[in-house]
């Protein structure tokens, strides 16, 4: 278990040991795993550096086991202090073959949805804050 925080007693963080998904979680790979670990540990490090801002987990998969990779993928952007739109269904699309996930009509049907709620999210979030985060996100105003 490591700290990444220094063991000052002032400190709102002393003594705390974060886990980002869980010690023994085997439904993501290894790669997608040192990714949140390293992106979860600077992005705190770093004043909560994911904080507010937007992200949607997506995944394709073949069957069973893909609501557990959505799900770890989501603890790490919940931890992360991010914003996370939703669909008509979990985020997922179904396939054993590439390219047979452009078959899943509801997985397609998830993800328009997705896109649009996200883009939806985005221009109410852009339009609230101020003009000059306007001119970064062009067409979606």
């Amino acid at each position: 278990m490591l700290s990444i925080f220094p063991s000052n007693p002032s400190c709102r963080y002393s003594r705390t040991h974060v886990f980002w998904v869980g010690p023994a979680q085997l439904d993501v790979t290894a790669e997608l795993k040192a990714l949140i670990d390293r992106a979860g540990f600077v992005a705190r490090a770093n004043g909560d550096m994911f904080k507010r801002k937007v992200g949607a987990a997506v995944v394709a998969g073949r069957r069973a086991g893909s609501i557990h990779v959505f799900d770890s993928i989501n603890h790490f952007f919940f931890i992360g202090q991010m914003i996370v739109p939703g669909s008509i269904y979990w985020n997922m699309g179904f396939g054993l073959q590439k390219g047979e996930v452009d078959e899943d009509e509801e997985g397609l049907l998830t993800m328009r949805i997705l896109g649009q709620n996200m883009a939806w999210l985005l221009k109410k979030l852009y339009n609230t804050r101020g003009s000059h985060l306007r001119k970064k996100a062009p067409g979606l105003n």
